[in-house]
């Protein structure tokens, strides 16, 4: 084939063979020029993020993992709970399962005093009042009065049953099923316990650990037994306080974190006040995290104390920084 009638004739094959081959180079050179823009917008991308986290702010949860006192409470993450039943509400629906298999409704409990206690086995504060509570259920179990302990751990059954089977409580312990957040409202502060009376309305809801005092006060309050009047200093306890932090710079490199990125350590305040046992429960980066540590390490504590006297506690917290956008100074304003 010539179409200009001079020159060496090209095969009609041949010339479709070169379109195809432009038409192949001209789809690449597109597809190029798509990526490069897409790591141009990245690149712009990384550089805003890196001037948002570097304005970035660090809070920490106001209360700790500590032995309880009146008021206290381990807090399991910053968000605020929801609000569950109060004061002289009447006990909402039970459908719980416990470690025997046994179904525990609304139905097991009429006419009993009952003590519906939200806990985990790593709050310490759960961890003090529990066998104050079988004391109680051993005491005034043939009263009409029965605890329900049921556990908000995240691992379920897998670390609730070698736990209870150390101790043998005498009361019934459940894991929180779907139901509990329905009825109850989001519960993210440990321990939380109610109080109810025989007629099944709440006498008083409590967030935050309960010396022995307090717990015999509202156990005999809601079973209608006149009680002496009590102090019992031994049971008194005060948190760890940190005296002061200084938290770590935000990565730079972490992305998808919605401006908000949180460490939860878990670490072991001696009654010196030193910080020690240090572990990443869940953690936003292996840099990160270690920063995390060593800042927590950094930090000064006052220790707990038991009866005025520093004693040495595990705590568990989840530590958020969250960043915020500032734009450039305007010399004019």
């Amino acid at each position: 084939m010539n179409l200009e009638g001079n020159g060496p004739e090209v095969p009609s094959g041949e010339i479709a063979k070169l379109v195809t081959v432009a038409t192949q180079m001209a789809e690449q050179i597109r597809q190029i020029k798509i990526l490069v823009l897409i790591y141009a917008v990245a690149m712009i991308s990384v550089s805003i993020g890196a001037f948002v986290y570097s304005s970035a702010s660090f809070s920490l949860p106001a209360e700790y993992d500590h032995e309880p006192r009146e008021s206290a409470a381990v807090t399991a993450d910053d968000e605020a709970e929801s609000v569950g039943p109060s004061e002289n509400d009447p006990l909402p629906s039970i459908n719980l399962r416990d470690a025997t298999g046994r179904v525990w409704t609304n139905r097991d409990l009429d006419g009993k005093a009952v003590l519906p206690n939200f806990w985990t086995t790593w709050c310490a504060p759960c961890r003090h009042e529990m066998p104050i509570f079988d004391e109680m259920q051993e005491k005034y179990g043939s009263k009409g009065f029965t605890v329900l302990a049921v556990s908000l751990d995240r691992e379920g059954w897998d670390v609730v049953r070698p736990y209870i089977a150390e101790r043998q409580f005498s009361y019934p312990v459940f894991v929180a099923n779907e139901s509990v957040e329905r009825e109850f409202g989001r519960i993210t502060s440990f321990p939380t316990t109610y109080f109810v009376r025989r007629d099944g309305t709440i006498d008083t809801k409590h967030v935050g650990g309960l010396s022995r005092s307090q717990i015999v006060r509202h156990v005999e309050s809601v079973l209608g037994i006149k009680s002496e009047k009590r102090t019992d200093a031994a049971d008194e306890f005060s948190p760890p306080k940190m005296l002061d932090f200084i938290p770590p710079p935000f990565p730079t490199d972490v992305k998808d974190t919605n401006g908000e990125g949180s460490v939860e350590l878990e670490f072991r305040v001696e009654a010196d006040g030193s910080v020690h046992d240090i572990k990443v429960v869940r953690g936003l980066g292996v840099e990160f995290d270690e920063r995390m540590v060593n800042a927590v390490k950094q930090a000064r504590f006052e220790p707990a104390k038991k009866a005025g006297k520093p004693i040495s506690v595990l705590m568990r917290k989840k530590l958020t920084q969250r960043s915020r956008v500032t734009r450039p100074h305007d010399p004019e304003e």
